[in-house]
């Protein structure tokens, strides 16, 4: 069967097919052009449109019985000698070709860089671009600068004559800029913020204005918290300065605290080696005088106790020049604070066995375990007939061993006994 054969119904639904046929090869052929992809596409959907045109006029004119003349009539006659079977697969053949160079075009122009493509990807950069002529007048923009000027002046974007109402406070309201260094920041309502960098560029022999606006939002943000922290730094060092200069003055207090202490322990010392002289038989006059005269020099600030001499062998004068005998037991500490302690309690032990407990010796055992160093205090004279009374020396004794992160205890009953407990 020829297609001359066919009923006008046939003719009717093959001509549809070849006209949808037809409008879709020149939209891909209209495509193709703007896109300017090369010319092999452009003759193959010219040769799929020419078969179709013919065929489609063919049909047309069987059906409403037109006489058709010159070259149409005579291909069109030959459409009408063709076996069905044969126009079928030229039909065919033709929808496949059509469809497989409208899908590799397709991929070519999603591929290849062109005007739509690249004004595509500017539309999807996070930050915002424009470029002007000379007059001003914008040639490229993309979506996010658009956005940007729209919400900082309530306009339509027309050129980069428009950045210079920004920095003229015509912003809208909720907008605001800063100038930091060379660089100017415009802050939108939704707390954007966006670096404005302005610049010229060249191509051939144009010059075009050029504006970038970046994103800038978390830097600024990271900017202002670090200012905010340089703020508190600086706050933090004045408190130190200031820190410092109270500890200067404790430091002196308790320098001064600590000299006022030792000419005590010396006039004590004297005041006792003198009550023990009177009360001798033998009495050696020359140690007294030699006493009382280092006293009445540090009295009168021509000397200074000898701080740098050892404490124990001072305690043990001491002892020996009131008639006491000190009985060591374990370990005798060695620099530090803790001989500091050590020393002073003892000291003082001593002027009160003398001046209170009228003893003759004075035990001291001590011991170091686990990082803590214990030292305990017994006299050999009456025993006191009623709790002791921190007052003076003791009581400056236990300020020393608070400060320092020790504990201090007394008893009484059982003969008078200072414990004391360091951990450093």
């Amino acid at each position: 069967m020829t297609l001359s054969q066919l009923s006008f119904d046939s003719m009717r639904v093959l001509g549809v097919i070849s006209f949808v046929l037809l409008s879709f090869c020149i939209f891909g052929l209209v495509r193709l052009a703007v896109s300017k992809l090369g010319r092999v596409f452009a003759v193959s959907y010219l040769l799929f449109i020419l078969i179709l045109l013919t065929s489609s006029f063919y049909f047309d004119a069987a059906v409403n019985s037109k006489n058709a003349d010159g070259f149409l009539s005579a291909f069109s006659s030959l459409f009408g000698a063709l076996p069905l079977w044969s126009f079928i697969l030229l039909l065919s053949l033709t929808a496949a070709g059509a469809a497989a160079v409208t899908v590799v075009v397709g991929i070519r122009i999603k591929r290849s860089l062109t005007p739509a493509s690249l004004l595509e990807g500017l539309d999807e950069m996070p930050d915002g671009i424009c470029y002007s002529d000379e007059s001003g007048a914008s040639v490229l923009m993309n979506r996010k600068m658009q956005h940007i000027i729209n919400a900082a002046l309530g306009a339509e974007f027309t050129g980069t004559e428009q950045l210079k109402d920004i920095s003229a406070e015509k912003l809208c309201p909720g907008c605001r800029t800063e100038t930091k260094g060379d660089g100017t920041y415009l802050i939108l309502p939704d707390e954007t913020v966006w670096d404005m960098r302005t610049g010229s560029v060249r191509y051939g022999k144009e010059r075009f204005d050029e504006c970038i606006a970046y994103d800038v939002t978390e830097q600024y943000g990271k900017s202002l918290e670090m200012q905010k922290r340089n703020e508190h730094m600086r706050t933090v060092n004045e408190q130190i300065r200031a820190y410092s200069r109270e500890m200067d003055a404790i430091i002196r207090d308790r320098e001064l605290l600590d000299a006022k202490i030792r000419i005590h322990d010396d006039m004590g010392r004297a005041l006792l080696s003198l009550r023990s002289y009177l009360g001798k038989q033998e009495r050696d006059r020359e140690a007294l005088t030699t006493l009382w005269r280092v006293t009445v020099s540090v009295l009168r600030c021509e000397t200074a106790p000898d701080v740098s001499a050892d404490r124990m062998t001072a305690l043990s004068d001491a002892a020996e020049a009131v008639g006491v005998r000190l009985h060591f037991d374990g370990e005798i500490p060695k620099g530090g604070v803790t001989e500091k302690i050590y020393a002073a309690a003892v000291r003082e032990c001593l002027t009160n066995t003398v001046k209170h407990a009228d003893g003759g010796n004075l035990y001291i055992s001590s011991q170091s375990e686990n990082g803590c160093f214990t030292v305990k205090i017994k006299n050999d004279g009456r025993p006191p007939s009623k709790p002791v009374v921190e007052t003076g020396g003791l009581l400056t004794l236990r300020k020393s061993v608070v400060r320092a992160g020790g504990e201090m205890s007394t008893e009484w009953e059982n003969g008078f006994e200072l414990t004391i407990k360091l951990c450093l």
